[in-house]
C-alpha cells in the first residue's frame, strides 16, 4: 500500500483547542493550516492495516504533516490538483464526522460501515475528537483497488444509508475529501489548558484480513464537474527537458484553472519565477518565454476535474426504425388474438395510438367481412382527446362512441341528472339501476333520451368504446342477458392511479365500544396499535381471517337504510342520499384491509400513525374479462406507454410480452436544462392553503417565492409554460400541468419551458407502492425527505443532483410521478418527430438528451434582458454607454453598472473581440469598447459613435492588463484583415505555394492558416 504525506514548510497542519467558560472552544484565529501553501511530499510504502495504524500514530505526532489524497507528481511545491494523478489504491481512507451512537469507536465504525463487521480495519480519533459531540474517526481498510472518483461515490452512498438508518439528513460521511489533492489532517491539535483526551490516537481492530466485501453499486460514469485546481492556489511547473512544451503548456493550463480572468503577462510573470525556482537554463527560458507564453496563453482553457456519477441510459433508434418496430409489434399482437398481456413502453409523440386504431381497423374491418364482430375497449387517461380519436377510429373503418361518466357533460347536458345522489350512496344500494332508473313499476323522469342509456345502447353495436381509465376497476355491466364483451382492450398511457385508494381512520373513532356487540376486538385492536401493530402482535391478539369476517360483518349491520325509488326527482334522491353518516363504511373497510393482510402475510395495505391507521390498497381490474382459476385475462389486453415502471404493471397484470423503444429527438429539436430549485416551495410558498397546511408564514421567503413567479412569467414570455396547476391562481399564464396534458398536439414544434417537478414527499409515494404492492414485501421508508444521488444529463452536457428512493418499487412510482409527468409534458413539443425549443428548469436528470446545460445562478439571469446582454457582440465599460446600451443597467449606479458588466477581458478573449474606445455625437469624453464578429454594426445600429481610437492607458489602468487587452486587440484586427483579404481573392502563387501551419502575427500570436480559410487559385 502506498500513502502518500504533505509536510508544510510554512504553517502547521492541525487545529488548536483552549479551555472556555462552557468548556473546549477552538482557537481558529492561531490556526495556520487554512494558510499553508509549500509542501514538501513523501511516499510511504506499508504492507499491511498494522503499518497504517504505526504510521496514523507517527504522524499524530508530526503537527506539519498530513496524508495527501493521490499520487504527488511533484517533490515539493504547491497544492494543486493536477500536480497528482488518481491512480487507483487499495487503501481506502474514511472521515467519519460527529456520528451520535452509544457505543465504543469501535461498534461506531461497524455501526456506519456494516460490511466490516468482524473485517480488520484501523480506526484514529479526529482532531476534534472529544471536543466536539459524536465519533469522530479516521478509518481505513483494505478493497479492491479503487480510484478517488470511485471512493468519492461509495462514500456518498454509505451516507446516505447511514443518515436514513438514522433519521437525520447530516453529511456523517465525509465525501468531499475524496480528490487529487485532497488532504486528511493527522496532527494531534495544540492544546491551551486542557488535556488530550486520546494520547493513542490509532488503534487496528483485528478481523478478517483481505478487501471488504463493499455492496457493488450500478456502474458509473465520468463527467467533467469543476476546476481541477484551486482557486488562487499557485500551480507548481513540473519540468522535464525531454518534455518542455508539455511541461509549459500544464503550467498554463493549471494558472488558467486556478486564475480564470488572468491575463498572459501575469502568466508569464508565474512561470518565471517558477524557471528560478528550478533553475531552468537560459536557453530554455528563451524559448518558452514571454513572446511564447503570449502567443499561446490566450487559448488555454482551465482543466476541469472529473468525477463519477449514474448514467441515465437509453437504447435509442432513429425515428422511421421505431415507427416500423411500433408497427409491427402491435400488427402481430392484433392479428394473433391470443389472449395475454402485452406492454410497449414508447416515446411520447412515436404515434402508439394512431398505429393500435390502423391495426385494429384492419381487424375490424376483416371481421366484418366474414359476418363477426370484433369489439375493442381503449382506456385513456381522461376524454381530452376523446373526439380526435373518435374521428381516427372511424378513418379506419370502425364505428366508435366516447363513454362519459354520470357526472359529466356532453353539450352542456349532464349525461346523468342524478349523479351526485348515485356517489353518495355507492356500497349502500346495490342495484343503482333500479333505484334511480327503471324498477319496472317506476321510471325515471329522463329516462327517455338518457344519454347515460344512450351510451348503454351504443355499447352493444359500436367497434370502439373510449373509456377513461377510471372505468377499469368497474365490474362488466349486464342488462338481462345482454352485455358488451371486447374481444381486445388497449389501456393507452399509466392506469394505475385509477386503481389505487387510500383513506385514514382514527384509532378513537374505530375502537369506540359501544357502536356494536363485538367490543371486545375493538378493543384489542386498541391494544395492538398502542404497541405498535405488527403482523406478528395481530396473530398474537388473536386476530384471524375469520376474526375480521365477523368484524365486517358487524360494521355492514350498520350501515344506513336509504329508500331511494326511480320516480324520485334529482334533488329528491340526493336529499335522501345524504341524509346519514358519510363515514359509516371507513369502518367495514378498515377490517377488510386487515383481513387481506392478514391473509398474504403483508402489512402495506395498513400504515400506522399515531392516532389513526393509514389504509392503501388497488381496487382489482374488473372491466376486463377475466379468467378466475387461471387469474388471466380472456382476451389480449395491449398496454400503451411512454411513462410507466414494470414493476408497477407486473403487480397487477400477468405481462407476457414487454417492449421497450426508446427513439432519438428530431435533429432540429434543441433540450436546454437549467439546474435550479423550482420546486412547490420555491414557487409557491405562503400562497392559497400552504400558509396554513404547512405553517408558511414567513414574509421573506414569500415575497422571494412570488419575486420568482414574476420571474418565470418574464423570461417564459412568448413560449408555452407548463407547471404547477396551483400557479395558475397567482396569475402565472399556464399553457398546461402536469398530468393533465397526455396526448395533446396543440404545442407541436413550439417553445416549450417545464418549470418545476411534481415531486411529493416520500410519505406520499411509499403509500402509493404500498397500495401497489398491497401483497408484497415491506415497502422500505426514507424519512423525510429522499436521499440525493448524482447523475449525468442524457448526453453528457452536464451532472446534476437529483432525489432518488432506496426502495426500487418505491422509486419506480416516484419516477412516473415527477420525470414521467415532466416528460409529458416536454412531449407537448413532439421532440421526437420534429424541430422545436425546449427549455427544462430543474434538476431531474430526464430521458432526453440535453444539448446544453445552462449554468445560471438564478432565474434572474434568464431575464429578456439578461440574455440581450449574454447575447450582444458588444461589451463596455462606461456606466453611461453601458446604461444606453442595455436595459439591464438601468437605474444602477456607476459601482453597479462596474459590478455588473462582468470579466471584459475574459470576454474578449473567448469571442475574439478588438479593444478600442468612442465617441458619441455631443460628448467629449472616450468611452471603451469590445468589440466581436457584428459588433460594430450592431453599436452604430443603437448610439451616435462619431469617432474611435485605439485605447489610451490611463493612471488607474491595470499595465499588465491593459497591454495584454490591447495586444489581443491588434491580432484579431490583423486576423480580420488577413480573412477579408482571402474573402475577397483567393491566393494565387506561381511556384504553387500555399500557406499551411501555424502563423505568427504582429502582435506576437500564433494562429493556423486553417483559422483564415483560404481559397487557392488555380495557375
Amino acid at each position: 500500500m502506498q500513502i502518500y504525506t504533505a509536510t508544510s514548510t510554512t504553517h502547521e497542519l492541525r487545529k488548536v483547542w483552549r479551555a472556555g467558560d462552557n468548556g473546549p472552544e477552538q482557537d481558529e484565529a492561531s490556526e495556520g493550516f487554512r494558510y499553508a501553501n509549500k509542501f514538501i511530499y513523501e511516499d510511504h510504502e506499508v504492507h499491511d492495516l498494522q503499518g497504517v495504524c504505526d504510521l496514523l500514530n507517527r504522524l499524530a505526532d508530526v503537527p506539519t504533516a498530513a496524508i495527501v489524497l493521490g499520487r504527488p507528481l511533484i517533490d515539493r511545491g504547491g497544492r494543486t490538483g493536477l500536480d497528482f494523478e488518481d491512480e487507483p489504491t487499495n487503501l481506502f481512507l474514511a472521515d467519519l464526522d460527529s456520528l451520535d451512537f452509544e457505543g465504543t469507536p469501535e461498534e461506531a465504525v461497524v455501526f456506519a460501515f456494516p460490511f466490516l463487521h468482524g473485517r480488520r480495519f484501523v480506526y484514529a480519533f479526529s482532531p476534534s475528537a472529544g471536543f466536539k459531540p459524536g465519533h469522530r474517526l479516521r478509518v481505513a481498510f483494505e478493497v479492491e483497488p479503487m480510484d478517488l472518483t470511485a471512493m468519492q461515490i461509495h462514500a456518498e452512498h454509505w451516507n446516505t444509508e447511514l443518515a436514513m438508518r438514522i433519521g437525520a439528513e447530516r453529511k456523517f460521511i465525509d465525501y468531499g475529501i475524496y480528490k487529487p489533492s485532497g488532504f486528511i489532517f493527522t496532527a494531534r491539535p495544540t492544546l491551551k489548558g486542557l488535556d488530550d483526551p486520546h494520547p493513542v490516537r490509532a488503534f487496528l481492530v483485528d478481523g478478517k484480513t483481505g478487501p471488504a466485501p463493499i455492496p457493488r453499486l450500478p456502474d458509473m460514469i465520468e463527467v467533467e464537474i469543476a476546476p481541477a485546481v484551486t482557486l488562487g492556489q499557485m500551480p507548481t511547473l513540473r519540468w522535464d527537458d525531454g518534455q518542455r512544451h508539455n511541461s509549459v503548456f500544464d503550467f498554463m493550463r493549471a494558472y488558467r484553472t486556478a486564475f480564470p480572468s488572468s491575463v498572459y503577462t501575469e502568466c508569464w510573470g508565474a512561470l518565471k519565477d517558477e524557471y528560478a525556482r528550478l533553475g531552468v537554463s537560459a536557453a530554455n527560458q528563451r524559448a518558452f518565454g514571454l513572446s511564447y507564453i503570449q502567443a499561446r496563453f490566450p487559448k488555454v482553457r482551465g482543466a476541469r476535474r472529473k468525477r463519477k456519477v449514474f448514467p441515465v441510459t437509453r437504447q435509442e433508434v432513429p425515428f422511421d426504425e421505431a415507427t416500423r418496430r411500433l408497427s409491427d409489434e402491435i400488427k402481430t399482437f392484433v392479428e394473433s388474438r391470443t389472449p395475454g398481456v402485452k406492454v410497449i413502453e414508447a416515446d411520447a409523440g412515436l404515434g402508439k395510438t394512431y398505429w393500435a386504431l390502423y391495426w385494429l381497423g384492419v381487424e375490424t374491418r376483416y371481421a366484418a367481412h366474414v359476418n363477426d364482430m370484433f369489439l375493442t375497449d381503449l382506456y385513456v387517461p381522461n376524454h381530452n382527446l376523446s373526439a380526435q380519436i373518435e374521428s381516427d377510429a372511424r378513418a379506419q373503418g370502425m364505428s366508435a362512441y366516447t363513454e362519459y361518466g354520470r357526472a359529466q357533460e356532453v353539450r352542456g347536458i349532464p349525461v346523468c341528472h342524478k349523479h351526485e345522489a348515485i356517489s353518495k350512496v355507492q356500497g349502500i344500494i346495490k342495484e343503482t339501476r333500479k333505484s334511480f332508473c327503471d324498477d319496472g313499476e317506476a321510471r325515471c323522469e329522463h329516462r327517455s333520451g338518457c344519454l347515460w342509456w344512450d351510451q348503454w345502447d351504443k355499447s352493444l353495436t359500436h367497434d370502439l368504446r373510449i373509456r377513461t381509465h377510471a372505468h377499469l376497476p368497474l365490474q362488466i355491466a349486464k342488462e338481462g342477458e345482454q352485455s358488451r364483451v371486447p374481444n381486445f382492450v388497449v389501456i393507452d398511457e399509466n392506469f394505475l392511479a385509477a386503481l389505487i385508494k387510500r383513506s385514514f381512520v382514527k384509532v378513537k373513532d374505530l375502537c369506540d365500544l359501544t357502536r356494536h356487540d363485538m367490543g371486545e376486538w375493538l378493543l384489542r385492536f386498541a391494544q395492538v396499535h398502542k404497541a405498535g401493530m405488527t403482523l406478528e402482535q395481530l396473530t398474537a391478539a388473536g386476530f384471524t381471517v375469520d376474526v375480521c369476517k365477523e368484524l365486517i360483518k358487524a360494521e355492514e349491520a350498520l350501515a344506513p337504510q336509504v329508500e331511494i325509488t326511480p320516480d324520485m326527482s334529482a334533488s329528491e334522491a340526493l336529499a335522501k342520499a345524504v341524509d346519514y353518516d358519510a363515514q359509516w363504511h371507513l369502518y367495514a373497510s378498515f377490517w377488510r384491509r386487515l383481513r387481506d393482510a392478514i391473509a398474504v402475510g403483508s402489512m402495506n395495505r395498513l400504515r400506522r400513525v399515531k392516532d389513526g391507521v393509514w389504509l392503501n390498497w388497488r381496487q382489482r381490474i374488473a372491466g376486463i374479462p377475466w379468467d378466475a382459476e387461471t387469474n388471466r385475462p380472456k382476451v389480449p389486453v395491449l398496454v400503451l406507454s411512454a411513462t410507466i415502471k414494470r414493476s408497477m404493471v407486473e403487480a397487477v397484470l400477468p405481462v407476457d410480452e414487454w417492449v421497450t423503444i426508446e427513439v432519438e429527438k428530431h435533429k432540429d429539436a434543441k433540450v436546454t436544462q437549467i439546474v435550479v430549485d423550482a420546486s412547490k416551495t420555491a414557487l409557491l410558498y405562503g400562497t392559497g392553503d400552504r400558509v396554513e397546511e404547512y405553517a408558511e408564514s414567513d414574509k421573506a421567503k414569500a415575497e422571494k417565492a412570488r419575486q420568482f413567479r414574476e420571474d418565470v412569467t418574464a423570461i417564459s414570455q412568448g413560449r408555452h409554460l407548463f407547471s404547477y396547476k396551483a400557479l395558475r391562481e397567482q396569475d402565472v399564464p399556464l399553457s398546461g400541468w402536469f398530468n393533465a396534458v397526455e396526448g395533446l398536439n396543440d404545442w407541436a414544434g413550439g417553445k416549450i419551458d417545464i418549470v418545476g417537478r411534481p415531486l411529493p414527499a416520500p410519505s406520499d409515494v411509499e403509500d402509493m407502492a404500498r397500495a401497489i404492492h398491497q401483497d408484497g414485501l415491506p415497502i422500505v421508508q426514507v424519512g423525510e425527505w429522499y436521499p440525493k444521488r448524482p447523475f449525468a444529463l442524457f448526453g453528457g452536457a452536464g451532472m446534476t443532483w437529483a432525489e432518488r428512493h432506496v426502495d426500487p418499487r418505491v422509486e419506480d412510482v416516484r419516477w412516473v410521478i415527477c420525470e414521467g409527468a415532466m416528460m409529458q409534458a416536454a412531449a407537448r413539443a413532439r421532440h421526437v418527430r420534429q424541430g422545436c425549443e425546449i427549455r427544462l428548469f430543474s434538476n431531474m436528470p430526464l430521458p432526453v438528451k440535453v444539448d446544453e446545460v445552462d449554468e445560471v445562478e438564478s432565474f434572474n439571469d434568464l431575464k429578456p434582458e439578461e440574455q440581450e446582454y449574454l447575447t450582444a457582440p458588444v461589451r463596455v465599460a462606461s456606466a453611461g454607454l453601458a446604461q444606453k446600451l442595455f436595459r439591464k443597467f438601468a437605474g444602477m449606479s456607476g459601482q453597479g453598472v462596474k459590478d455588473a458588466v462582468g470579466d471584459l477581458f475574459g470576454w474578449a478573449m473567448v469571442r475574439d473581440a478588438e479593444f478600442i474606445e468612442v465617441r458619441l455625437q455631443g460628448e467629449k469624453q472616450w468611452s471603451r469598447v469590445w468589440i466581436a464578429d457584428g459588433g460594430w454594426r450592431w453599436l452604430c445600429d443603437r448610439v451616435p459613435v462619431v469617432a474611435w481610437r485605439e485605447p489610451v492607458l490611463r493612471k488607474d489602468d491595470n499595465a499588465e492588463r491593459f497591454e495584454a487587452m490591447a495586444s489581443q486587440s491588434e491580432h484579431v484586427t490583423e486576423m480580420r484583415a488577413l480573412k477579408e483579404a482571402f474573402e475577397r481573392e483567393a491566393w494565387f502563387d506561381e511556384d504553387g505555394y500555399v500557406p499551411r501551419g501555424e502563423q505568427r502575427t504582429d502582435a506576437g500570436f500564433w494562429f493556423d492558416w486553417k483559422q483564415i480559410g483560404v481559397r487557392v487559385r488555380a495557375a
